[in-house]
């Protein structure tokens, strides 16, 4: 059953319903149009507010985490080690006499060597592509699928960057690290900014203020089913 009553909002009478309605009908209703709206657009503000925290604390933290020793000895530099041997399998499949000794590639002709140093493992775009996702509201599935996307994404785009590192180091230095120390290092960030971009389209539509979510928000799909309350 509706209640209908009547509210004075700038001088003019307009009907207030006070209802647990489908969200379509809700909206469709005069009186109730402009409170749905102030609700739903406080119920992001605050969630946007929480993702800004947490996105900051998580960078924060896995940057610090990222740069300790014992971490770089366990984790980072295997990892670049392995990223280094890659490469090389890539690398070999076109051109041999190209070999890679830990983190280290070297053209066994040449004599020409790079080493895969810290910011060039995409180890950083991965730390902030881990931070906008597992701190932006949806299910831990979501999280983990968009996360392992990006990961594969943006190593993808790191192993083109390094092999052209290597030829382009043999051909001209300028060249070489005008290519490595602006426009690769913005093409990752900018990787990993538009993977999250494409997850955020791929997120089915939020539910302000439900509850069965880790993340303070609720995800579902936008039908007659979805249900807010509008009250005076």
């Amino acid at each position: 059953m509706v209640h209908v009553g009547f509210v004075q909002s700038m001088a003019i009478q307009q009907p207030c319903y006070h209802a647990r309605l489908p969200r379509k009908v809700i909206q469709s209703l005069p009186g109730a149009f402009c409170y749905h709206n102030a609700f739903v657009s406080t119920g992001r503000s605050g969630l946007m507010l929480r993702f800004s925290i947490l996105f900051v604390v998580m960078l924060l933290g896995l940057f610090t985490l990222e740069v300790l020793q014992p971490v770089q000895d366990a984790v980072i530099l295997p990892f670049t080690a392995g990223i280094a041997h890659v490469s090389v399998f890539l690398i070999e499949l076109f051109d041999e006499g190209v070999v890679s000794a830990g983190k280290v590639i070297r053209d066994l002709d040449t004599g020409f060597a790079i080493s895969i140093e810290p910011g060039c493992n995409g180890v950083e775009a991965l730390i902030i592509l881990f931070a906008a996702i597992f701190a932006f509201p949806a299910s831990l599935k979501h999280k983990l699928i968009g996360f392992a996307i990006g990961f594969v994404a943006i190593q993808s785009l790191n192993l083109v960057r390094i092999i052209s590192l290597f030829y382009l180091g043999q051909w001209n230095m300028t060249w070489f690290n005008w290519f490595h120390l602006y426009l690769w290092q913005a093409l990752i960030i900018l990787d990993a900014l538009v993977v999250w971009l494409i997850w955020l389209r791929m997120l089915p539509p939020m539910k302000i203020g439900g509850g069965g979510d880790d993340s303070g928000g609720s995800r579902d799909s936008d039908s007659d089913d979805d249900l807010v309350t509008a009250t005076t």
